[in-house]
C-alpha cells in the first residue's frame, strides 16, 4: 500500500467514528473527485493532495468530522473542473449542518482569496463577522492557508507575493485573536521564509547549531530543574527547551538595533545567545504553578524585572503564564514559562483546545460546560478570551507591536496614535517610529497587519502644538492638550490671563504691549512665560508695566457715569460697575462718551474712538456729577481652630467678582484668625462673600472695616427675584430682542419688493428655530410697512373634518387678520361655503384684495402652513388651493403670499401634487444661530437684569445648544433662575453645568420630540447608537452601524443607516463634518439633546459584551 493510500485510509477511519458523518464520506469524496480528479498543482502533484493535506490538518487539530469532511471538497466550486454551483454541491450532501458550513465557507473563501486585491483591513473585518456566524468557517480557511504556506513551491512567484502579503494583513492577525499561538509560530516563519529566504536559513542554521553544541548544558538544566520541583513534592508534565522560532529572533534583532540601519550580519551580531530557547514547565494542576515559581528561583538568582505574571493581567488572547529568569551559579541565564496542563494547552492551540471551543458554542447555545478538573482562576481566564472573542469591533484595524501583540485602532490612525495608544508617557517621549522596519512620519496612516516599533528621546518633556493635527482620536488629543498646558509658558499665560482678568483687563488686547516690553528685555514671549510659571519673575512687576499707562478701573469709575432717559427702558438694571476695562482710549469730563457691547461686557469709550463701530452695540452714556469709587475693605474673620480655613476662604473669594489685595492668618489660642482686604466692584457681592463665609464649619465671627458683620442693614445679598428677560416658549415681538436673523430679513424684503417681486416666498427651518419670531418681526419692518398690508394667519388647528369647513375656517382666520390690520372687506359667507368651497374662498379673497389701502400690496403671511399640507394629505383639502392663491396672485400683482412651515412639512410636500402647487416657490431656510448672534443673546440678555456671564461661560452655552434659540434661551431662562435660588448675580462655569445636569433630568420627551420620528423608528435606532457614550462624538456611518449590529438591531426596518442619517441632516438633527482623513463624520447639532438621549434611550447591551443573535 501506498503512502498516499494509507493516508486517505486513515482519513476515512477518522471519519467513520461517528455513526452520523461516516455514511457522508461517499458522496463527499464523490464531490471531490468529480471536481478535482484530473487536477494538479504547480509542481505536478494532484489537486487532491492538498485537499487531503487540508483534512489532515482538521484532523491534527481535532476537529469534528464533519468540519474534515467540508475541508475535503472546499475548493469544489471555485476551482473545480466540473464548474459546479454552491447548490448543485450542496444538492448530494444529505445534512443540513454539512451544507451550511460550506455554504459559509465558500462565501469567506472570497475573503482571503490570493487573487484578492482588497486591502486587509476590509477583509478582516468580513472574517471576524464570518467567525461570529460559523467558526468552524474561519478553521478550514486557516487550514487551507497553512497548508499552501507549507509547500510555496506549488505558486508562482506573483502568487507567492500575494500570498505573503494577504497572510500578514488576513491572517497573522486572526490567528492572534483566536489564541492559535502555535499555528501563528508556523505561519510566520513561513511568511519570513517567503519574505527573505536567505536570512531566514542563517537565523535558523546559528539557532539550531548552537543548541546542538549547548545538548548536555541544557540537559542539565533540565535535570537540575527537575530536582529543585521535586524536593517541593511537585511532578511536571513536561520540561522542555524550546528553541525561538526565526521570525521572533528577526523581530528581536531590529528591536535592539534602537533603529540603527543595519544589515543581516550587523543584526545577527546583536542577538544574544540565550534568547534562542525558552524553557516551557508545564505542571498538572493550577494549584502547583506558584509553589513551582518558588523551586525554579531555588535554581538561581531570579532577574530583577523579568518576572511577570500573567495570570492575574489581562488574557484577552487566551494566554496565562508566569515569566520569569534565573541565573544559577557560574551558569548563563534561563528564560522559564510556567503553565498549568490546561493553560499551556489554551496558550498552544487557543479557540481550537476543547474547553474553549465548548465554550465558544455555549455561549450561542446557552447550554452548561462540564468545568470538572478546572481551577477558578483557569475558568475565569478562558471565560474572559471567549467573552474577549465575542466582543471583537470589527470595524477598527489591527496593528502590531515588535512583541506580537495586536493593538485595534480605528480607520486612519497615525503612528502618533498609536504610540498614545501603548501610553502617554511613550507618546510624550516618542522619538521615531519604524513601520514594518522602515522609519516613518508621525502623521503617517497606518494599516492592518503593519508592524510598529517606537524609539523614545527621553529629554524630551512634552510633546510639541502640532501633534494636536496628527491624531484622529479625541482621547489622544485630549492627552497632548492636557500635557501641552503643562509646559512652563502655558502655565505662565494662563497666571498671566487670571491676573489681568481679575484686573478687567484681557491680555489679547495688551499682547502688543507685552511684545514691546520683551524686546526690551532681549527676551522672548515663551521666556516670559516661563519666568512667571517658575516664579524667577514677580508678576506683579509686570502687571504694573502692563497697566500703567492704562486706564485703571479704579480711575476709569472715578468719575461715574449713567445712562441717557432714552436708554433706561432699554436696560433698567444698569450699574456703572458693569463697565469693562479698556486700554485703547482714556475718556475724562467733559469727553462724549459712549458704551460698547463688546465680547466682555460693556466698554467704556470716547465717542470718537476708532473701536465703536457697530453702531448696534452702541450704548448712549453721560457723565455723572457725583463720584463712586470702588470698594476696599477691609474683614477679620474668626473660627475655632480647622485645618483648611484660609483655603476655604480663598475658595469663595474665586467664586465672586472681588480682587483679594491682602491675606494674613494668625492662631489665637482655640480660635484661627483671617484678615483680607479685598476690593468689590459689585456691593451685592459682599452680601453673598458674607453670606458663604458665615456658612463655613466653626465660623465665630466676622468684622468688616471693624464693625460686626449686619447682613440686613450694611451688605444686603443680591436678594430679589430675577425676572427672566428670555422666552424660549414665546414668540419674539419686539425686533430689537431678535439676534442673528438680519440678512435674512433683508433678503426677504428684496424679494418682495420691486417689480420683479417674488409672489410666493416659503421659510422653512427645524421646529423652535424661532419661525414665528422671525415673521412677527417682519410685519414690524418699516419698509415692508410703507409698502404692504401684512395680514398674519396663524394655521394652527384650521384643519377641519373636510374641504368646506377647513376653507371656511381658513377665510375666518384671514377676516381677523383684516380687522387687526384695520382693513374692513366683507366677511366670509357661510353657505357660499357649503354650496363651492373653492369657488366661495377665491371670491372671499378677491374681496379682501380689493379692500386693501391704496399704494399698498397685500401680503398674506400663513404661518403653520404644515395644518394645510397635512390636510391635503389627510383628503380633508383639495391641492387646488394653490391655484387659487397663486391665480390672485398673477391676476392682481398687488399680491403676494409668504408661507412659513418647519422641514418635516416640507418631506410631506415632496409627495405629488402637493410639491407641485409651490415648485415655483422661493424658498429661504432658517437654521441655528450663527456665534456671534449666540453671545449677543446671552450676554445683552444677562447684562439687562444685572448678571455677569464671563466669555468662558457664554462659550459654553452656544456649545452645548449649537446656536439653536429655543434651547439657548431655555437653558439662560433656566440659569436665571438658578441665580436667583442662589441669591447671585455673578455666574460660574459650574453653574452652568450644574443647569445643564438639571435641565437634563427634568426634561420630558416633549421637549426634544420633534427631532425623531418616534421611538420605534430607524431613526430612533440610529441617533441611540450615535448618542452612545462609548462612540466618539463625531462618527462615522459605519462605526453607527457597528454599534447598531453589536446592539442586535440590524437590519433596520426603513432603509439604511446612511439614509436616516441623511434625512436627519435634511431637519439639522445632526451634522455632518468631513475629518482630516476625508471620512464624513456625524454629530448632533444640538449636544444638549445628544445628552439627554443618551440618558433616557440608552442602546441595549448585548450579553457579555456579544451581538444580539435572532
Amino acid at each position: 500500500m501506498s503512502d498516499l493510500q494509507q493516508r486517505w485510509g486513515d482519513l476515512q477511519l477518522y471519519i467513520e467514528q461517528k455513526d452520523e458523518s461516516a455514511a457522508l464520506f461517499g458522496p463527499v469524496l464523490e464531490i471531490a473527485l468529480h471536481a478535482h480528479d484530473d487536477q494538479r498543482r504547480n509542481d505536478g502533484l494532484p489537486y487532491l493532495t492538498h485537499l487531503l493535506e487540508v483534512a489532515e490538518i482538521l484532523i491534527e487539530w481535532e476537529r469534528d468530522p464533519k468540519v474534515v469532511l467540508v475541508g475535503l471538497i472546499h475548493d469544489a466550486v471555485r476551482y473545480g473542473r466540473n464548474g459546479a454551483t454552491v447548490d448543485e454541491v450542496c444538492q448530494p450532501l444529505a445534512d443540513g449542518r454539512l451544507q451550511a458550513l460550506f455554504r459559509t465557507t465558500h462565501e469567506i473563501a472570497q475573503y482571503d482569496s490570493i487573487h484578492h486585491y482588497e486591502r486587509g483591513s476590509r477583509r478582516y473585518q468580513k472574517m471576524v463577522r464570518a467567525m461570529l456566524d460559523d467558526i468552524d468557517a474561519v478553521i478550514i480557511r486557516l487550514a487551507n492557508r497553512l497548508a499552501n504556506l507549507r509547500h510555496p513551491d506549488r505558486f508562482t512567484s506573483d502568487q507567492r507575493e500575494l500570498l505573503q502579503r494577504s497572510t500578514s494583513d488576513l491572517y497573522l492577525p486572526l490567528l492572534s485573536q483566536l489564541g492559535m499561538w502555535k499555528v501563528r509560530v508556523e505561519v510566520e516563519d513561513h511568511i519570513f521564509r517567503l519574505h527573505d529566504p536567505d536570512f531566514f536559513r542563517r537565523i535558523t542554521r546559528r539557532r539550531d547549531d548552537w543548541l546542538d553544541d549547548h545538548e548536555v548544558e541544557l540537559t542539565q538544566w533540565q535535570a537540575e530543574l527537575r530536582r529543585e520541583l521535586a524536593e517541593q513534592g511537585i511532578s511536571p508534565e513536561e520540561i522542555r527547551i524550546v528553541p525561538w522560532h526565526a521570525s521572533a529572533l528577526r523581530r528581536k534583532m531590529v528591536e535592539m538595533s534602537n533603529g540603527d540601519n543595519l544589515d543581516n550580519e550587523q543584526l545577527l551580531d546583536r542577538l544574544d545567545e540565550s534568547q534562542y530557547f525558552v524553557t516551557h514547565l508545564v505542571l498538572s494542576t493550577m494549584c502547583d504553578v506558584y509553589p513551582a515559581l518558588g523551586a525554579v528561583h531555588g535554581c538561581g538568582a531570579p532577574q530583577v524585572g523579568d518576572f511577570q505574571d500573567y495570570f492575574t493581567t489581562s488574557a484577552r488572547y487566551g494566554y496565562a503564564a508566569l515569566h520569569t529568569t534565573v541565573a544559577p551559579p557560574n551558569q548563563r541565564a534561563y528564560r522559564v514559562y510556567i503553565r498549568s496542563q490546561h493553560t499551556h494547552r489554551l496558550a498552544q492551540y487557543g479557540v481550537l483546545s476543547r474547553q474553549a471551543y465548548k465554550l465558544w458554542h455555549a455561549h450561542f447555545e446557552r447550554s452548561d460546560v462540564d468545568w470538572t478538573g478546572w481551577h477558578p482562576l483557569e475558568k475565569r481566564i478562558l471565560k474572559r478570551f471567549i467573552n474577549y472573542l465575542h466582543r471583537q469591533d470589527v470595524s477598527r484595524i489591527h496593528v502590531l507591536t515588535p512583541q506580537g501583540d495586536v493593538k485595534m485602532m480605528p480607520p486612519g490612525a497615525t503612528a502618533l496614535d498609536f504610540a498614545y495608544t501603548i501610553h502617554s508617557e511613550i507618546g510624550r517621549t516618542v522619538d521615531r517610529i519604524f513601520v514594518n522596519g522602515r522609519e516613518v512620519p508621525l502623521n503617517s496612516p497606518l494599516s492592518s497587519g503593519d508592524v510598529v516599533h517606537v524609539t523614545r528621546d527621553f529629554s524630551r518633556r512634552f510633546p510639541e502644538p502640532e501633534w494636536e493635527q496628527w491624531v484622529t482620536r479625541d482621547s489622544i488629543l485630549i492627552k497632548i492638550r492636557t500635557q501641552l498646558r503643562q509646559r512652563p509658558e502655558a502655565r505662565g499665560n494662563r497666571l498671566l490671563e487670571d491676573e489681568l482678568r481679575k484686573r478687567n483687563a484681557h491680555l489679547s488686547q495688551l499682547k502688543p504691549r507685552l511684545a514691546t516690553y520683551a524686546d526690551k528685555q532681549q527676551e522672548s514671549l515663551e521666556s516670559i512665560y516661563r519666568s512667571i510659571a517658575d516664579g524667577t519673575r514677580a508678576i506683579d512687576e509686570l502687571l504694573a508695566v502692563l497697566l500703567a499707562d492704562a486706564p485703571h478701573d479704579v480711575d476709569a469709575r472715578s468719575m461715574a457715569v449713567e445712562l441717557t432717559p432714552e436708554e433706561r427702558g432699554r436696560f433698567p438694571h444698569w450699574g456703572p460697575d458693569l463697565l469693562a476695562h479698556v486700554v485703547c482710549c482714556t475718556p475724562a469730563p467733559p469727553d462724549s462718551i459712549v458704551g460698547y457691547q463688546s465680547d466682555y461686557g460693556f466698554e467704556l469709550h470716547r465717542r470718537t474712538c476708532p473701536n465703536v463701530q457697530d453702531e448696534k452695540r452702541v450704548i448712549a452714556l453721560r457723565w455723572k456729577r457725583e463720584k463712586s469709587h470702588m470698594a476696599e475693605v477691609e474683614l477679620k474673620l474668626r473660627a475655632r481652630n480647622y485645618d483648611g480655613l484660609i483655603f476655604d476662604v480663598t475658595n469663595i473669594i474665586r467664586r465672586t467678582n472681588m480682587y483679594l489685595l491682602r491675606l494674613e492668618g494668625y492662631r489665637d489660642g482655640k480660635e484661627d484668625e483671617v484678615r483680607f482686604r479685598l476690593a468689590l466692584p459689585i456691593k451685592q457681592e459682599l452680601g453673598y462673600l458674607t453670606q458663604h463665609l458665615r456658612a463655613l464649619p466653626q465660623f465665630s465671627s466676622l468684622m468688616i472695616d471693624g464693625e460686626p458683620w449686619d447682613a440686613q442693614t450694611a451688605y444686603p445679598t443680591a436678594g430679589g427675584r430675577l425676572l427672566s428677560p428670555y422666552t424660549p416658549t414665546t414668540p419674539i415681538k419686539n425686533p430689537r430682542d431678535l439676534y442673528g436673523r438680519e440678512q435674512l430679513l433683508s433678503h426677504v424684503e428684496q424679494h418682495l419688493q420691486g417689480q420683479n417681486a417674488i409672489e410666493f416666498l416659503l421659510l422653512h427651518g427645524p421646529k423652535r428655530i424661532g419661525k414665528t419670531s422671525l415673521l412677527l418681526t417682519l410685519t414690524q419692518r418699516p419698509v415692508l410697512q410703507r409698502q404692504f398690508t401684512m395680514l398674519f394667519v396663524d394655521l394652527q388647528g384650521v384643519a377641519a373634518e373636510d374641504s368646506r369647513a377647513t376653507l371656511y375656517g381658513l377665510a375666518l382666520r384671514v377676516q381677523r387678520a383684516a380687522e387687526r390690520a384695520d382693513i374692513a372687506p366683507p366677511p366670509p359667507d357661510f353657505f357660499d361655503f357649503q354650496r363651492q368651497p373653492q369657488q366661495a374662498f377665491e371670491r372671499y379673497m378677491e374681496r379682501v384684495i380689493a379692500s386693501r389701502p391704496a399704494r399698498k400690496k397685500l401680503l398674506l403671511i400663513l404661518d403653520e402652513f404644515g395644518n394645510l399640507v397635512q390636510a391635503m394629505l389627510d383628503g380633508q383639502l383639495h391641492y387646488n388651493v394653490f391655484d387659487t392663491l397663486r391665480y390672485l396672485s398673477q391676476g392682481e400683482s398687488e399680491f403676494s403670499v409668504l408661507f412659513c412651515a418647519s422641514d418635516d412639512v416640507i418631506e410631506l410636500m415632496q409627495s405629488g401634487k402637493v410639491d407641485a402647487g409651490l415648485n415655483h416657490a422661493l424658498s429661504h431656510r432658517l437654521g441655528p444661530l450663527d456665534r456671534e448672534a449666540s453671545l449677543n443673546l446671552v450676554r445683552d440678555g444677562a447684562l439687562s437684569v444685572g448678571v455677569q456671564i464671563d466669555r468662558s461661560g457664554v462659550e459654553a452655552l452656544y456649545r452645548i445648544t449649537g446656536g439653536h434659540p429655543f434651547y439657548l434661551q431655555r437653558l439662560c431662562q433656566n440659569l436665571i433662575v438658578h441665580l436667583s435660588v442662589m441669591n447671585r448675580r455673578i455666574v460660574t462655569y459650574m453653574d452652568i453645568e450644574q443647569v445643564i445636569e438639571r435641565h437634563n433630568m427634568d426634561s420630558s420627551s416633549v421637549e426634544f420630540r420633534h427631532f425623531w420620528k418616534g421611538e420605534q423608528s430607524d431613526e430612533h435606532i440610529v441617533l441611540q447608537a450615535l448618542s452612545d457614550p462609548a462612540m466618539p462624538e463625531a462618527a462615522t456611518a459605519a462605526e453607527i452601524e457597528a454599534r447598531i449590529d453589536q446592539a442586535g438591531l440590524l437590519p433596520l426596518a426603513e432603509g439604511s443607516v446612511e439614509g436616516c442619517l441623511e434625512r436627519l441632516l435634511k431637519r439639522l438633527v445632526v451634522t455632518k463634518h468631513r475629518s482630516r482623513t476625508g471620512v464624513d463624520r456625524y454629530q448632533f447639532s444640538v449636544d444638549l439633546f445628544r445628552r439627554w438621549f443618551a440618558d433616557f434611550y440608552p442602546l441595549p447591551r448585548p450579553v457579555l459584551g456579544t451581538p444580539i443573535r435572532h
